[in-house]
């Protein structure tokens, strides 16, 4: 990532965030062909709803822009329990990124509380190089798992 992102990053945050806000993560979503508040990054899939606690405003970011966040600033985002396997991701992925604590839920837009396990699963294995959407993943599957939730192999 070059310089010119990198200043984009740090004029955002700093037109969001101030030293001694806190921010919350009120929501996540999955959208194809969104756009990254943060950094300006398109498409993207996962789109996580930023709220300053403080000036009670909302942005837009992906997955790496959480990590850019605490990269550029040195916090972390607060993200409630409710987004466990999110934050489970997000650690994983970008070591201690984002801090998960009890919160009082955020009154904002509709957001879905959590994307589906079954999409998490499938980012795992599309990061890995698979996509399970691919009729050949069966074969790259363990023997007797296709992929295909309605098969069982007791059926034989």
């Amino acid at each position: 990532m070059g310089q010119e992102y990198w200043n984009r990053v740090r004029a955002s945050i700093a037109e969001f965030w101030s030293r001694g806000q806190e921010l919350q993560c009120a929501g996540i979503y999955t959208e194809e062909g969104g756009a990254c508040q943060m950094c300006g990054h398109k498409p993207i899939k996962w789109h996580h709803v930023l709220h300053n606690q403080q000036t009670n405003r909302d942005l837009i970011v992906g997955s790496e822009c959480i990590n850019n966040y605490k990269v550029v600033t040195g916090e972390k985002i607060v993200f409630p329990e409710r987004f466990k396997k999110a934050t489970e991701y997000l650690n994983a992925r970008y070591r201690d990124c984002v801090l998960v604590v009890p919160v009082a839920g955020y009154p904002g837009p509709d957001y879905r509380e959590e994307p589906d396990e079954d999409e998490y699963e499938r980012e795992i294995l599309m990061d890995m190089g698979l996509d399970p959407n691919d009729p050949d993943f069966s074969e790259l599957a363990p023997h007797g798992m296709t992929g295909d939730e309605n098969d069982d192999e007791d059926d034989t």
